[in-house]
């Protein structure tokens, strides 16, 4: 995991001259197994994170890097058990392979990402629709105060014509 956590950080490489600070990075790792823990590990618990720590004291080197261990090998719940989101998202991440449809949760999934879509597209529109009127009355009152109209057309990006029939 190393290894791959130098990817987004060499990417990173153009941070101003001035400004060395790295973005957080997260490298998430699944597994279909249970890693090695001390003997006071909670052997039902499936995540792990850690960052980077000086040996003697734990005192933290960084906060810009971190290692999330999702690790389903110690994922033991059946559907019944199943209480909330996270136990679903685990439980159908390791069942997987033995599933023959998609589960209702990502069916509610898919909806709710087409209704968020939606609405994201009806905000851009109406912040568009309201560029448009405005730089229509910012059009009107120059013309009322007698500005040329190619100098109202460079200002508002409306055409002559658009301008002329306000």
């Amino acid at each position: 995991m190393l290894y791959y956590s130098t990817w987004p950080i060499s990417e990173q490489k153009h941070v101003s001259e001035n400004n060395y600070r790295l973005k957080e990075v997260y490298i998430i790792s699944f597994c279909n197994f249970a890693l090695r823990h001390d003997e006071d590990w909670e052997e039902d618990k499936v995540l792990s994170s850690y960052t980077l720590r000086e040996d003697s004291n734990g005192e933290k080197m960084t906060e810009a890097l971190h290692f999330v261990y999702v690790e389903l090998g110690r994922f033991r719940k059946e559907k019944s058990e199943l209480n909330d989101q996270l136990e679903n998202f685990l439980y159908y991440l390791k069942n997987m392979r033995l599933l023959d449809k998609l589960p209702d949760d990502r069916n509610l999934y898919d909806r709710n990402m087409r209704n968020s879509f939606d609405i994201r597209t009806e905000k851009i529109y109406a912040r568009e629709e309201g560029k448009a009127e405005s730089r229509k009355e910012i059009a009107k009152n120059m013309l009322d105060d007698k500005v040329n109209i190619a100098v109202i057309s460079k200002y508002t990006g409306l055409s002559e014509a658009e301008i002329k029939a306000l």
